[in-house]
């Protein structure tokens, strides 16, 4: 006897569940560099740019270039 495949999925989620990013592909439509990429993995998490340089091994500086670029290459997306 031959049972029928599913062929069909249904999630079911409270209305007010996050839901999850995925960054890669978010670095991928904005042309991210692999270093913009990590930083905005960290900014996402949470984290501010002390933490995230340190998080990273970058100088604040450098995190906060790297946030305009972020700012620049996504433009109101990256406010929200």
């Amino acid at each position: 006897m031959r049972l029928p495949q599913a062929s069909t999925a249904v999630f079911v989620m409270p209305i007010d569940t996050p839901q999850p990013v995925d960054l890669i592909l978010v670095a991928r439509m904005f042309s991210l560099t692999p270093a913009e990429g990590r930083l905005l993995s960290h900014l996402a998490a949470s984290a501010d740019i002390p933490e995230a340089a340190a998080k990273l091994g970058i100088a604040e500086a450098t995190a906060k270039t790297h946030r305009t670029h972020l700012f620049a290459k996504m433009g109101d997306q990256a406010a929200r």
